[in-house]
């Protein structure tokens, strides 16, 4: 089994304070929404990306 390479490697960093459990519901409101949104995108994009990969090999 090969490994998967990325070519276009990106490291992700978090700061604390995005982990504090004191969010008002506005913002975990908002905060499910972009996740949705993000969601969506990746779902869509997936099949593309998936098919892209297959012509490669």
């Amino acid at each position: 089994e090969l490994n998967f390479h990325d070519k276009d490697t990106q490291f992700y960093r978090f700061m604390e304070t995005e982990f504090e459990l004191s969010h008002t519901t506005s913002e975990k409101d908002s905060k499910d929404d972009e996740l949705q949104e993000s969601l969506s995108l990746l779902i869509q994009m997936g099949p593309d990306a998936l098919l892209t990969m297959i012509l490669r090999k």
